[in-house]
């Protein structure tokens, strides 16, 4: 073997391992990324949890006032008829709320 063809060798062996370090660069930079946008993801769905679970909070708070309201100034067939339609209305809020954090998760993926 020639000089010129170990030369032409050894540079083909040097430019597959300059190509193999740049794919394995490439690799770990891809694999950050998808970790942080798998975090920041979590995180999200985190927040969302929680916005739901003090949502769910606040609704059943106002419900309950509603409902002393109710019960203070309606007795009978009143307090039935409002206690039923709060219900009802705690059924929409819930379902609202739900469709909220479903548009919310979906954005955020």
């Amino acid at each position: 073997m020639t000089t010129e063809e170990k030369a032409r060798e050894l540079m083909a062996k040097e430019r597959k391992h300059h190509q193999h370090q740049e794919e394995n660069i490439l690799s770990r930079a891809e694999q950050e990324i998808q970790e942080h946008q798998r975090a920041e993801t979590e995180e999200q769905a985190r927040e969302l949890v929680t916005q739901k679970r003090q949502d769910e909070i606040h609704i059943q708070e106002n419900m309950l006032s509603r409902a002393e309201e109710e019960l203070e100034g309606h007795t009978g067939e009143e307090t039935a008829e409002k206690a039923r339609e709060l219900a009802a209305q705690k059924r929409q809020d819930e379902v609202h709320t739900q469709e909220n954090m479903l548009t919310r998760a979906e954005e955020g993926l």
